[in-house]
């Protein structure tokens, strides 16, 4: 009896054992524990196995993480704003905000702490900085930071790589084949436009006297579909527009400007200045769509899959015969889980089209 009872005791060690190797993360097939990461900036971290909580670094990687993962967000960088942005988002209106690590928004560091995420994700360019930044939030939130480079050309892989991590290959392959697809065409459409591609230049801030330079990753995707006139020496690395003069501005003169949302789109016809300009007289400029997000690159994020078909189509309708209504219904509900109405969609089009 004593023996047997030894014996039970034994097998019961054992288990427990066991159970310990698991939970630490001994490279077996549990879901708990933790596994070893090599992220995008060459940082090995060690991430929790099965991911059930993430927070995003900013609004850029908010938005992917959202197409992917969306009850596994526990922050966000900012609570959308306006009732439109709070119906597509809502489910996001009761997250803390955190601010972001790259940009305008101040980052809280204790409010991502609160949020308790099993790891921050970082997305989009690879700053310079980017190792010590990423260490740094580690070190102050007490969490795993990882980075992964997201740019318009790879957003296919790094959605594969995010899904593999989040445990949602499935919706990530889905929406992995969506960018490619659009890129495919994009491809295919700019080698019959040839030598006949646009000059375009993209107009921030109130007066209009903003833009980004050619080269900057905020205008990646924009200089696909055209050339950007605006060349400056200074790119901004936090997303802010660059200052252009108007005297530079009119001798730039291009074929098309897209003024950026709330800007002064609706009075350029009266405006003395730009008013001369050919793109104005001849009704060759666009206010570009922003719900939920500005569909060009602010942030330069998934959203500018949005903004790549209407370019194209707006720039070269002849060469790309898709229907873009129903390309940008089908990013709703891929990337946002939401069904866009008709009534909706031509309200966030309203100003995207040549007068």
């Amino acid at each position: 009896m004593r023996r047997r009872f030894c014996g039970f005791i034994a097998i019961a060690m054992i288990f427990a054992f066991a159970f310990t190797m698991t939970a630490c993360g001994s490279g077996d097939d549990s879901n708990s524990g933790t596994i070893s990461f090599t992220d995008d900036a060459g940082r090995k971290v060690e991430i929790p196995k099965n991911i059930k909580r993430v927070a995003p670094s900013g609004p850029l990687a908010e938005q992917v993480i959202a197409s992917v993962a969306p009850d596994k967000m526990v922050a966000i960088a900012q609570k959308p704003k306006g009732e439109e942005r709070q119906k597509i988002l809502g489910k996001f209106m009761d997250l803390p905000e955190i601010g972001q690590v790259y940009g305008k928004l101040p980052f809280n560091a204790e409010s991502l702490a609160s949020a308790n995420p099993d790891v921050v994700i970082d997305i989009g360019e690879a700053k310079k900085t980017v190792v010590e930044d990423m260490d740094k939030i580690s070190k102050k939130c007490g969490k795993p930071t990882i980075f992964i480079e997201m740019n318009f050309n790879n957003a296919d892989e790094a959605y594969k790589k995010l899904g593999k991590i989040l445990g949602e290959e499935k919706k990530a392959e889905k929406l992995a084949k969506y960018v490619k697809r659009v890129n495919d065409e994009l491809a295919e459409g700019m080698k019959k436009v040839g030598d006949k591609k646009l000059k375009f230049v993209y107009l921030a801030g109130k007066n209009g006297l903003g833009s980004n330079p050619k080269g900057s990753f905020h205008m990646q995707m924009m200089e696909v579909l055209g050339d950007n006139v605006f060349v400056s020496a200074e790119k901004s690395a936090k997303g802010g527009a660059n200052e252009i003069s108007q005297e530079e501005l009119i001798k730039l003169n291009p074929d098309v400007i897209i003024f950026e949302p709330g800007s002064i789109y609706d009075s350029v016809k009266s405006n003395r200045a730009f008013a001369q300009m050919k793109a104005i007289r001849i009704g060759k400029y666009v206010e570009a769509p922003a719900m939920p997000y500005n569909w060009l690159g602010f942030p330069p994020s998934i959203n500018r899959f949005m903004g790549a078909q209407w370019l194209a189509k707006l720039y070269y309708p002849n060469e790309f015969k898709f229907d873009l209504k129903d390309r940008i219904t089908e990013y709703y509900d891929l990337f946002y889980g939401y069904k866009l109405s008709d009534k909706e969609y031509n309200n966030i089009v309203k100003n995207a089209f040549f007068k």
